[in-house]
């Protein structure tokens, strides 16, 4: 993601579901994954995974910044 190559950081992150599906810190790499969503231009996709980690992890740091990133998409 910081490198800004968006596309690799999408196929990584989308990996890392496939490999570790009961990882406590999934929620972190779904917020990562909206966020690079968003910087690709892919609003709805962006907006269904920050839903995911407020529905999926509520109550946490990545449930708070995820609902300011809905907030922000107009959701």
């Amino acid at each position: 993601i910081s490198m800004k190559d968006y596309t690799r950081a999408s196929e990584t992150l989308e990996r890392v579901f496939e490999d570790y599906p009961d990882a406590p810190w999934l929620d972190e790499m779904l917020l990562k994954w909206g966020v690079v969503n968003h910087r690709m231009g892919k609003r709805e996709e962006a907006i269904s995974k920050f839903r995911r980690v407020v529905e999926e992890y509520p109550g946490g740091n990545a449930a708070k910044t995820a609902t300011k990133f809905l907030k922000r998409l107009g959701e």
